[in-house]
């Protein structure tokens, strides 16, 4: 945590509290820190007021739509000034505010991968149940596209290892290669390079 002063940075470093279970209370009849005493300097009271009650309102934002985050609270700079807050109080709540804001991230980030990845596997399936012939669109104008039946051929291996019924390799996927062609024995390349692409996140979600 960071403060500026007279004589120019000042750093202060508090340990490693507990994690909080929420940001701070409030609690308008106390101050929420020791004011050091007026011979030496501590962190500004006001700013540290303002930025906590920012805190507050973020923590009961939704994380997508929160004006901060844990990384603000980290940077999070006051000045010094004489009186002031304890810098290490201060710095002992905010990491503590920083590792709360930090793991709330951390889950939401997990469960919006986890939605991300069910989506992909129903937009899989779906296309792996048209049949052969009929799971991508055929190319446009003049560009080739890739041979219909090497891309049916892997469709089908992707098909056996979602039911269990064989085991396909992230590089099996990867090293995929479809002879080009044109006409309607023909896949748009781009349409089959984004399932190729969602096949693989699939399968190296699985391991």
């Amino acid at each position: 945590m960071s403060a500026t002063g007279e004589s120019g940075p000042v750093t202060t470093t508090a340990g490693s509290p507990a994690l909080p279970e929420s940001a701070p209370a409030e609690d308008a009849d106390r101050a929420p820190f020791t004011l050091v005493p007026h011979r030496r300097r501590g962190y500004r009271p006001a700013q540290v007021d303002a930025f906590l009650d920012r805190v507050r309102e973020a923590w009961r934002t939704d994380t997508a739509d929160a004006p901060l985050g844990s990384g603000h609270v980290r940077d999070a700079v006051f000045d010094l000034v004489r009186g002031g807050y304890d810098p290490q109080e201060v710095d002992a709540e905010l990491d503590r505010l920083e590792d709360a804001f930090a793991r709330r991230e951390r889950d939401d980030a997990v469960a919006t991968g986890r939605a991300d990845l069910d989506q992909a596997l129903a937009v899989v399936r779906a296309r792996l149940t048209r049949g052969p012939g009929q799971r991508f669109r055929a190319p446009t104008g003049r560009r080739p596209g890739y041979r219909q039946r090497d891309v049916d051929a892997l469709c089908e291996r992707v098909a056996e290892h979602l039911d269990g019924s064989t085991r396909l390799r992230l590089e099996d996927v990867r090293a995929a290669r479809f002879s080009p062609q044109r006409g309607s024995d023909a896949y748009d390349s781009g349409q089959v390079d984004l399932f190729l692409d969602r096949v693989i996140d699939i399968l190296r979600s699985r391991g």
